[in-house]
């Protein structure tokens, strides 16, 4: 798969979880990638793994529209 394909393929799993009113709650970084925790106000969890450099930017890009908009778990994933 082209780096391209694995960017359009992340991104795409991790915006359909934003359309779905998902927060980011937690965002770790590892040898193997990033590990996004994301969660519903609802109380579902989801767990993506990110490998694309490209894509990791566009997750902190989310980040920081979430912490600006005021999200009442925004500043929860500033803590982490």
């Amino acid at each position: 798969m082209s780096a391209y394909q694995e960017y359009v393929e992340e991104k795409n799993r991790l915006d359909a979880y934003i359309d779905r009113h998902f927060l980011i709650a937690a965002i770790s970084e590892n040898l193997s990638g990033t590990i996004v925790r994301l969660e519903h106000p609802g109380g579902e969890t989801a767990t993506l793994l990110l490998l694309s450099a490209d894509t990791r930017k566009h997750v902190v890009n989310l980040l920081l529209r979430q912490l600006t908009s005021g999200s009442s778990s925004a500043s929860a994933s500033a803590a982490n």
